[in-house]
C-alpha cells in the first residue's frame, strides 16, 4: 500500500496510480471549498465596483457609518508598504506555498484550524490576482464614524484574511482535549492512494 506521504506515482492491486502527499488530500478535503467560496466572492465583487464605479468613487450606504468607495492600495494592509505591489506578490505566494507545504502541521487535524487557514488561503489569492493582473489591490469598503474615527478600505479577501487569522490565533490559544473531538485526518488505512 502506498504511504499517504508519499507522493509520485505508483503501483497499487497492478494498477499505477498518483498519489499526492498528505498536506495537499487533507487542503482539499474541506477547507478547498472554503479557499474558493472567499476568493471568488472577493474577485466577483471586485469586478463589479471595478464595472459600475470610476476610480476614487465614493457613495453613502449608512450615513456617518460605511460608505462604497473604489481605490486601489499598492501597498499592504493600512497602507504599509505602498507602492511594493511585486514584492508583496511574491510574498503571497511564499506565505500560499508556505500554508501548503506545512497544512498538516499548522493545523494538527484541528477542523477549525483547517476552516480558518482556507479563508487566509481565499483571501491572499484574492489580493494576489489584483497585484499581479491591476496596479494595486482594489479596496471598496469603508467603515468610518463620521469624522472621528475611519478604518482604511478594504474587500471580501481581506475579511477572510483577518477573519481566519484571529479564529486561527483563538485555537490555538483555546485548544484543549475538547478539540479532539473536532480532529480528522488521514491515515494509511483511510487512503486508498487515489487522488
Amino acid at each position: 500500500m502506498l504511504s499517504s506521504l508519499d507522493a509520485g506515482f505508483g503501483k497499487k492491486d497492478g494498477e499505477r496510480v498518483f498519489t499526492a502527499p498528505s498536506y495537499v488530500k487533507n487542503l482539499l478535503k474541506g477547507p478547498a471549498g472554503l479557499t474558493l467560496a472567499v476568493f471568488v466572492l472577493d474577485q466577483l465583487t471586485k469586478f463589479l465596483v471595478r464595472y459600475a464605479y470610476d476610480l476614487g468613487h465614493r457613495q453613502e450606504l449608512i450615513p456617518h457609518i460605511f460608505d462604497l468607495v473604489y481605490i486601489r492600495n499598492t501597498g499592504a494592509a493600512w497602507g504599509i508598504a505602498s507602492g511594493n505591489s511585486e514584492m508583496l506578490a511574491v510574498l503571497s505566494v511564499v506565505i500560499v506555498l508556505f500554508i501548503v507545504w506545512k497544512f498538516d502541521y499548522l493545523t494538527e487535524g484541528v477542523r477549525i484550524r483547517r476552516l480558518a487557514l482556507g479563508a487566509v488561503l481565499g483571501g491572499i489569492l484574492g489580493n494576489l490576482v489584483d497585484r499581479i493582473l491591476l496596479p494595486g489591490v482594489v479596496d471598496f469598503l469603508d467603515l468610518h464614524y463620521g469624522e472621528v474615527f475611519s478604518w482604511p478600505a478594504f474587500n471580501i479577501a481581506d475579511c477572510g484574511i483577518s477573519i481566519g487569522v484571529g479564529v486561527f490565533i483563538v485555537s490555538v490559544l483555546f485548544a484543549g482535549d475538547s478539540e479532539t473531538a473536532g480532529k480528522e485526518g488521514i491515515t494509511d488505512t483511510e487512503d486508498d492512494g487515489k487522488v
